[in-house]
């Protein structure tokens, strides 16, 4: 069995998908800190067992070994369950099936490796032009070929939010419902959305599978598998406030951090590659004999102790401002699963310096970075971006 495998990387139906809930202590806890944050402004450098100022960032090297990249195809053993006896029938009732995931979550990198594993055809990303001219050209190279077997990595990309946007992936599915042959469509969360506002695609596509939940119990499993592969270091993980192990695994009659990775799993909204890019930031390392004397005991017989910040404590990137630039962009964005600066001048009422200047203002914010070109939401900064959109107003996806 690999490593991924002994992780429940589940597929679940749409409709089961429910986001982690934060325990409720946390919803009393944050209601008495508003309360005496009106009494008290005083600025705390030290809190809980160990002292922030002797903490630093944890060496790239012991991060990487403790926290290391995923696999891009964490989610490949639960597609093959959900997928390879429908792909073994000749004429199966619906030859077209969904998946429907969150940004950032791993499972666009799955369907790419399940689609080689199987030698179908994955369908590219179109042009800007060609998805606005209609892209009656650029989908004749698939009509030419209608007998492979094909997928759709993400449906997010055969579109644009433009009065002309939408001509393409009403042909691509027409040609799809005629052409009666396997294919996998993968469509990013907020494009769902979108598409089924706009085209009513949830009642035209069977009901789509998606992600299970990063829940509390699967980030235990897969952050201590990942350490456990680095045991020559000796890692054990503690929490700076209270110096309580973060696994409860690792606790005293089951003592331990539990309510910790619930509250990670409840704002990263069961996203994991959001808590992963959390959990990293979080990790803080300091040499023991700089420790409170309360944990000095303990932290002997850890030969590597990893703090890990509270989430309160944590700096995480806040969007600057909700002007109308800002949301156009934010939106865009993630609607289209990343977008390039002429994309976002083309679609978007805006002027190009107003793109120019709102793209520098949050880069500089850490809310978003280019990647290949295309610009995307920050892992980090994505939960914020998400409740700012969705505090405006604008159609958000249920993730």
């Amino acid at each position: 069995m690999t490593q991924t495998e002994l992780v429940p990387w589940n597929i679940i139906p749409f409709h089961r998908y429910e986001p982690p809930q934060p325990p409720p202590a946390e919803v009393v806890r944050k209601g008495l800190q508003g309360l005496l944050a009106q009494f008290s402004r005083r600025k705390e450098y030290r809190f809980g067992v160990a002292d922030l100022n002797d903490l630093s960032n944890v060496p790239p090297y012991l991060l990487n070994r403790i926290a290391a990249t995923p696999s891009p195809a964490v989610y490949l053993s639960a597609l093959r369950q959900a997928y390879d006896g429908w792909v073994s029938q000749e004429h199966p009732l619906n030859p077209v099936q969904v998946v429907v995931y969150p940004p950032m979550g791993f499972m666009l990198d799955s369907l790419i490796e399940w689609a080689r594993e199987h030698d179908w055809w994955v369908m590219e990303r179109p042009a800007a032009q060609d998805i606005l001219t209609g892209g009656a050209g650029w989908l004749a190279e698939y009509e030419r070929n209608p007998h492979k077997e094909l997928l759709i990595p993400d449906l997010a990309t055969q579109f644009l939010r433009h009065h002309n946007g939408l001509d393409l992936v009403r042909g691509l599915l027409n040609w799809l419902w005629l052409r009666q042959r396997h294919c996998l469509i993968g469509c990013s969360s907020w494009a769902w959305a979108y598409l089924s506002k706009a085209l009513h695609i949830n009642t035209i596509l069977p009901q789509p599978m998606v992600p299970a939940p990063a829940d509390a119990r699967l980030l235990e499993n897969w952050f201590e598998l990942q350490a456990e592969k680095s045991d020559k270091f000796g890692v054990r993980f503690r929490q700076v406030k209270n110096g309580k192990p973060v696994f409860v695994t690792e606790g005293i009659d089951g003592e331990g951090g539990g309510e910790y990775l619930k509250r990670l799993a409840a704002l990263c909204r069961g996203n994991a590659g959001v808590a992963w890019s959390v959990w990293r930031v979080s990790l803080q390392y300091g040499m023991d004999g700089k420790l409170d004397d309360r944990v000095a005991s303990s932290a002997q017989s850890d030969p590597t102790t990893i703090w890990v910040k509270d989430i309160d404590k944590l700096e995480l990137p806040q969007v600057p401002s909700m002007s109308q630039e800002v949301v156009f962009i934010l939106h865009g964005i993630l609607l289209h699963s990343g977008l390039s600066m002429n994309d976002l001048i083309a679609i978007l009422p805006l002027a190009e310096t107003d793109v120019m200047q709102t793209l520098q203002l949050l880069t500089a914010s850490q809310v978003i970075d280019e990647i290949d070109g295309k610009w995307q939401v920050s892992p980090l900064a994505y939960p914020a971006v998400r409740q700012a959109l969705m505090l405006e107003g604008t159609l958000s996806d249920g993730f």
